[in-house]
């Protein structure tokens, strides 16, 4: 595949959700799946190429990296040697001839661009060359209460998740059926793909790394080998956690095929909301009531916090809208503080005024206030 553009293949906008991502995938899957379009060279192609996009744009790091690459290509990036310089030489590369590069050649390169361009990367090593596949990581957003936030606690959630097809064990055949060596990969499990410059390979999309292959795909999974569950897990919340924080949960994405690990499960924390304070990160926000005379001439009233009432000076001419501190009084810090809560002034403007209080106030225009 050359410089084909993985969003288009799986015809979704830049800005897709993982969840919008996986949809597409799916139902482009199903469209050109070999076993629905025996002896189509162009379904197996388009099924091949779904897959490459599919494996990049689903897992957030290799897609940065496919972003951040695609970025640097449309700003004139052309290969590696733009980015070492025109002295740089692969090999193979003669004077005026096409330039070929290996990672091999170049050592610590591999860890830059890291598991997207590995071209071991997934894959067991002791396998004889059939791809075992580590599980798909899985993004849920969970909303916590805003005490749980605060004190810490647990969340009960059901969590979608791809596992091994019991019918077929993750074989993806039907029971008893024959099958053959993949005519796709070979046997091998794997197949290289290609990205303008770079190589790497990738699970064989038509036997699922399994390096054989079946005219009888499994009837409940239709040939992936796995199927989507819901499982229940209890989630531990620590104390003062921030909206748009992140929890990874090791072992609790898909399952992974071949022996190899499973993915993990990443919740986006959303802090629900509470009828007096909001938050901002470690900070606690809320209002007071303050009298016109407190402004003008200074005070102190109660305020309540998370952690109960405490006294509030009220500094003299403090104007309607100031935030006024209290150090400590918020949520709680990784290294064991705590925050700080911020109440915000506002002052309070009678509708209606006494006999008195009117006099008080004419004095006061008197007096050129």
């Amino acid at each position: 595949m050359s410089r084909k553009d993985y969003y288009d293949l799986l015809s979704v906008k830049k800005d897709a959700s993982i969840e919008e991502i996986k949809k597409a995938f799916r139902t482009l899957a199903k469209k050109y799946h070999p076993d629905r379009n025996p002896g189509d060279k162009a379904s197996e192609e388009k099924f091949k190429e779904i897959n490459e996009a599919y494996d990049v744009l689903s897992d957030p790091e290799k897609r940065k990296k496919y972003d951040d690459l695609s970025a640097a290509r449309a700003a004139g990036f052309s290969g590696f040697e733009d980015l070492f310089g025109r002295g740089f030489k692969g090999r193979g590369a003669g004077k005026g001839g096409p330039k070929t590069f290996s990672f091999d050649e170049f050592g610590s390169f591999r860890d830059l661009f890291g598991s997207f361009f590995d071209p071991g990367e997934g894959f067991a090593r002791d396998s004889g060359g059939q791809g075992s596949r580590r599980g798909e990581d899985r993004e849920l957003a969970l909303t916590v209460p805003f005490d749980v936030a605060m004190k810490g606690g647990k969340s009960n959630i059901r969590i979608p998740r791809m596992e091994e097809c019991s019918t077929c064990r993750g074989t993806g055949s039907e029971a008893g059926a024959a099958s053959e060596s993949c005519p796709a990969c070979g046997g091998a499990g794997v197949m290289q793909f290609s990205q303008g410059t770079f190589a790497f390979n990738r699970q064989c999309p038509y036997c699922n790394g399994t390096g054989r292959r079946t005219g009888s795909p499994c009837g409940t999974c239709g040939g992936q080998g796995r199927v989507e569950k819901t499982k229940s897990v209890s989630v531990k919340i620590p104390a003062g956690i921030s909206e748009d924080a992140r929890i990874r949960l090791a072992g609790l994405g898909d399952k992974g095929s071949g022996g190899a690990p499973d993915g993990d499960l990443i919740l986006k924390i959303h802090i629900g909301g509470h009828q007096t304070f909001s938050r901002d990160r470690t900070d606690v926000l809320s209002e007071v009531a303050v009298r016109i005379s407190d402004a003008l001439l200074g005070g102190s009233v109660k305020v309540p916090t998370y952690w109960g009432e405490a006294d509030l000076k009220i500094p003299a001419g403090v104007r309607d809208g100031s935030v006024l501190r209290l150090r400590g009084m918020g949520a709680k810090k990784d290294d064991g503080t705590k925050g700080d809560h911020n109440v915000t002034v506002k002052i309070e403007i009678p509708r209606t005024l006494s006999a008195e209080q009117k006099q008080a106030v004419e004095k006061l225009r008197e007096a050129g206030l």
